[in-house]
């Protein structure tokens, strides 16, 4: 094997629920997180037969996939005085 591609034929039916746990964990509050040990435990709770490493690849796969998808924030812009930007009398905001 390569080393490039390592086939899942365990996870196929067990990915949705993967996903499930996955989501949850990044909604809950960082305390209450699960790590993938967690996650496995959690799937062979629910008849998963497949071993932990398949489930750590794939959620750290996952992970990083979904690490860009933060949740919209709006950050406001602060307000300064504007203050000169040079000896010609220009004013420049800080923003």
């Amino acid at each position: 094997m390569s080393g490039k591609f390592q086939p899942r034929p365990k996870l196929g039916r067990w990915k949705v629920e993967i996903d499930r746990l996955l989501i949850n964990n990044v909604e809950s509050a960082a305390r209450e997180r699960l790590t993938l040990i967690r996650v496995f435990e959690e799937l062979r709770a629910l008849g998963y037969e497949g071993g932990y490493d398949a489930v750590r690849r794939y959620g750290r796969n996952w992970s990083r996939a979904h690490a860009g998808q933060t949740a919209a924030a709006y950050v406001p812009c602060r307000l300064h005085r504007a203050r000169p930007a040079s000896s010609t009398g220009a004013t420049r905001s800080s923003c």
